[in-house]
């Protein structure tokens, strides 16, 4: 597959039988993938050319459809049998090829596939959907990201089984902002929050761009940051703090313990307490505990699930940006 390439402003011109650009002053590579012999039009990006199907670009993209309906510059009554359209686009050929892939060369758009998609592929359905309005791109991608980055605690809870590299947050939060998606926005401004090393150099994509955040959300994530170290600790003192259970047989050996692990954390002696990770799970923590009764061990349980709901509740005023209707199933 060619390789993806710098972007170009956005233009018509004709492409005559033997893939010379008029205008251009030489050839373009042609895609390996989507290059159909019956093409109705060449799409040029960057330095890569596809010959496609109008048809189905046409049927869901008003975009396309006002694009396509520009005359031709170059064609002549002359040439007219032999020149074919070229619109040269200013997206990523990488983001073409991912929106090409549902589209070609049917007019019918393809399902979503497998339930495990690759952010590059989504964040580029996002993308072209948004640009082109076509809003199945859009909706069903975004309900995907939803999946992961919810605006639900039990989701939040069941979405920590599935990886999602977190670098690629970065990209979520931008493709919240781009698409108005701001139930998108607290998890992911706290999972950035959470990227050790490489916040503000963001990470590359596949087509060699770089994602970045906006320096507005830079600012939000550092000023977050110690919000979240803050009530990570608060988390800590008042789930181990208040001492055993009620129902407790030996309050004061289970009481000693707990007192003994938060002083252990608190100090550093075990490590991790300091960190904008309030709404990581606490089972390995609990189960730390030598010589925690039972029935110490499962309240702790129940005590850390509700006090973290009440952070999830309050995630986005830590995370400095307005949700309406969060939390809500």
């Amino acid at each position: 597959m060619a390789t993806c390439v710098p972007r170009k402003s956005a233009r018509l011109e004709a492409q005559d039988e033997d893939g010379e650009l008029e205008g251009t002053g030489g050839k373009a590579e042609r895609d390996r993938t989507f290059w159909f012999q019956d093409g109705t039009i060449v799409v040029l990006a960057g330095n890569i050319e596809f010959k496609v199907y109008a048809g189905p670009l046409i049927e869901h993209s008003p975009v396309f459809q006002d694009m396509f309906s520009l005359p031709q510059a170059g064609a002549d009554v002359s040439t007219a049998d032999r020149v074919r359209p070229t619109v040269h686009l200013s997206d990523s050929p990488c983001d073409l090829r991912y929106l090409f892939e549902l589209m070609m060369p049917s007019k019918t758009l393809r399902p979503f596939g497998s339930p495990v998609v690759n952010h590059d592929k989504l964040a580029a359905w996002i993308r072209m959907g948004h640009k082109y309005q076509i809003d199945v791109l859009v909706q069903e991608p975004l309900d995907r990201l939803r999946a992961h980055f919810p605006n639900n605690f039990d989701t939040y809870v069941a979405s920590l089984k599935r990886q999602y590299k977190q670098k690629y947050s970065i990209g979520v939060v931008n493709l919240a902002r781009l698409t108005d998606a701001r139930d998108l926005l607290p998890v992911a401004l706290m999972s950035c929050c959470q990227i050790q090393s490489g916040l503000t150099q963001g990470f590359q994509r596949i087509d060699g761009t770089w994602e970045q955040l906006s320096p507005g959300d830079l600012e939000l994530c550092f000023n977050a940051k110690e919000r979240l170290i803050q009530t990570r600790v608060q988390f800590a003192n008042r789930l181990l703090g208040s001492g055993a259970a009620p129902e407790c047989h030996s309050k004061e050996v289970c009481t000693r313990f707990m007192q003994a692990y938060l002083q252990r954390l608190t100090s550093g002696v075990i490590p991790g307490l300091r960190t904008p990770t309030p709404l990581s799970p606490w089972g390995s923590n609990i189960n730390a505990i030598w010589r925690l009764c039972e029935t110490c061990r499962k309240a702790l349980t129940d005590d850390s699930n509700n006090y973290q709901r009440e952070i999830f509740a309050r995630l986005p005023t830590i995370m400095g940006v307005d949700v309406e209707g969060w939390g809500e199933a």
